[in-house]
């Protein structure tokens, strides 16, 4: 990379007219934009209102515009629709990651398991007599399935 006083050897290899950007480029990307998205049945079809799409192909077929301002409603349109439609639903799978509600359901079932076995296994254990320290560390089992079913 080049100080920015300095253009880069492979930018000064490139004629000046070549890099600059003229109007059959942008009419060219004009038209591009509206036969691969904006017109029914084509390439990519964007759904747009009907009367959006005729006023952009008006505007580029018979009034030969080809600034891009003319895609402004037609962007804005898109915007509005994605954070309206696509975006919570994109929020939502995100948030609730990769569970559904039946692997939902089975981790429940095996944490209330786990710790029914852990209350279970504890009053047992107190009743039969057995040391504290013995308890405490045979019930790590049945809490690590709770917190395995939990998680």
């Amino acid at each position: 990379m080049s100080p920015p006083g300095q253009r880069d050897s492979e930018d000064s290899d490139v004629p000046r007219q070549q890099r600059l950007i003229n109007r059959s480029d942008l009419r060219s990307a004009a038209e591009k934009i509206l036969y691969t998205y904006l017109l029914p049945g084509s390439e990519k079809e964007v759904v747009l209102p009907r009367e959006m799409v005729l006023d952009i192909q008006t505007a580029i077929e018979k009034d030969g515009r080809d600034d891009p301002e003319m895609f402004d409603v037609a962007r804005e349109y898109i915007f509005q629709a994605m954070e309206r439609e696509a975006f919570p639903g994109f929020l939502k799978a995100k948030a609730m990651g990769n569970l559904i509600p039946v692997s939902c359901l089975a981790r429940l079932i095996l944490g209330l398991l786990g710790l029914f076995g852990g209350f279970w296994a504890g009053f047992a254990m107190i009743f039969l007599g057995y040391s504290r320290v013995t308890r405490c560390w045979v019930l790590k089992f049945p809490s690590f399935l709770w917190l395995c079913g939990e998680c």
